[in-house]
């Protein structure tokens, strides 16, 4: 799915955003992540789903077009935004979810520090939940609700301590288990929702562009069962 960058979005409801304290190690991309993840693993959930786009036939979307680019490239995933203010969503093919802990490494390879990198989770129709992070050091946990009638309100984003701003690579995560949705940027929770209105659907990732274009690079995405305590 490709689209304008949209002005308004359905407002998400009884959002926490948490300041981060600390810091995790680098990840970096095509790399395994260092050793505060590795610390954390027995914590998360059994893992369902792993890609580290080595394999350009396993299953995300693929398109050249003049506005846009969906490609492998390198053993990374890589979306491009040629035209202003436009928002590119890759799908992945025969998977979805109700509830999972779904993570990647994202990093801008080129584009304004404003520009959108993130997860799309729930993915149904025109709705959606959607956790993002600009590379200027905000971050963003929302329900987006894009069908005819539904309510809309501008896109807000808080404060991100834990985000590693321009180019650097940032491990995004979000937990999602019935209603309630955290989102993780390099290991420290930044957002919560608690009212999650959008049932079972598709993976994604997305990235937008601003005045100019974009090229944001994917790696190391995972899906796993969520533990009982994200």
């Amino acid at each position: 799915m490709v689209m304008r960058e949209p002005l308004i979005v359905l407002a998400f409801t009884g959002v926490a955003a948490i300041a981060a304290a600390g810091g995790a190690a680098t990840p970096s991309l095509g790399t395994a992540a260092a050793s505060s993840a590795a610390m954390a693993e027995d914590k998360r959930g059994e893992l369902l789903y792993r890609d580290d786009f080595s394999d350009p036939e396993s299953g995300w979307e693929r398109e050249h077009e003049a506005e846009w680019v969906k490609e492998y490239l390198g053993g990374t995933y890589r979306i491009v935004n040629v035209e202003p203010s436009q928002v590119t969503h890759a799908m992945l093919a025969g998977r979805e979810a109700a509830d999972a802990d779904v993570s990647v490494t994202a990093r801008k390879a080129s584009g304004e520090d404003t520009i959108r990198i993130g997860l799309i989770f729930r993915a149904t129709g025109d709705a959606f939940l959607e956790a993002a992070m600009r590379p200027a050091g905000q971050c963003s946990l929302r329900v987006v609700n894009n069908e005819p009638g539904a309510p809309r309100r501008r896109v807000e984003f808080v404060p991100c301590p834990a985000a590693r701003v321009g180019d650097q690579p940032n491990r995004l995560r979000v937990v999602v288990a019935g209603r309630t949705a955290v989102f993780f940027v390099n290991d420290a929770r930044v957002a919560e929702i608690t009212d999650v209105n959008v049932g079972k659907g598709r993976f994604g990732l997305l990235a937008s562009s601003t005045d100019a274009p974009s090229d944001v690079r994917f790696d190391d995405f995972e899906v796993r069962r969520p533990s009982s305590s994200p």
